[in-house]
């Protein structure tokens, strides 16, 4: 199927409501949050046996004048701030005809050939594009539906598939096993770290060192699994 050089990008974004919602959505919640957070106090004052009373009766005479406001704005700072947290995962798509554009989070922007495309996927909540080596072009988390991004995709004949097409080479790591290029250990051993403690912005920088190295790395339940991009040659 060819197409017309002039015709339109599929865009695949999230709508003005989604925006109002989500704000106005979180920001209530947050402010219901200070609200029954006020209540605590008067709540434990009628249960005899509970401890310390004293401390919570002087809580409970703050929040039932000034603080209560100030329980109300910060639960609705809690809200904005959570709202603020999910464009982390909040992408716009752009698929032309010879190209593909995705933007986000936040203004961050990344443009990738047609050419340069050998396979697209959605794995779990995170969109791939592969090159013709089998190496990662694109990874990123979004919250779209996928079969919206597949329609995208499709309409412009791309090639979709509905799984990894390598998903059986993948192994899973421990430390110190052979078949790894020189230094990928290290760099596994220090990624491990980083998805215990949740660091995401140093997963994803170790996943780039690891991808120079010719691996393909995915996580479940943070466990790692690895596989080779392309064939290990004689250099290598």
């Amino acid at each position: 199927m060819t197409h017309d050089a002039a015709q339109p990008p599929v865009i695949v974004r999230h709508s003005l409501g989604y925006h109002v919602f989500l704000w106005t959505a979180l920001v209530l919640l947050g402010v219901l949050g200070g609200w029954i957070l006020s209540l605590i106090p008067g709540w434990v004052e009628r249960l005899a046996w509970f401890p310390f009373q004293g401390p919570l009766s002087l809580i409970g005479q703050i929040t039932s004048s000034w603080g209560l406001v100030v329980l109300l704005v910060l639960g609705g700072l809690v809200g904005a701030f959570f709202a603020f947290s999910a464009y982390g995962e909040i992408l716009t798509l752009e698929v032309r005809d010879a190209e593909v554009k995705v933007i986000g989070p936040g203004s961050a922007s990344a443009q990738f050939a047609r050419a340069d495309i050998s396979s697209v996927f959605a794995d779990r909540n995170e969109l791939v594009l592969l090159d013709a080596n089998s190496a990662e072009l694109l990874r990123q988390a979004n919250d779209h539906e996928v079969r919206r991004i597949k329609s995208a995709f499709e309409t412009m004949s791309y090639p979709w598939t509905d799984e990894d097409p390598f998903a059986d080479e993948y192994k899973r790591w421990v430390p110190g096993m052979p078949g790894l290029p020189a230094g990928a250990d290290a760099y596994l051993t220090e990624r491990q770290e980083a998805l215990k403690k949740d660091d995401t912005e140093s997963a994803t920088e170790l996943r780039r060192e690891l991808a120079k190295l010719g691996l393909v790395v995915r996580e479940e339940k943070k466990r790692q699994y690895w596989r080779l991009s392309k064939p290990p040659t004689a250099e290598s």
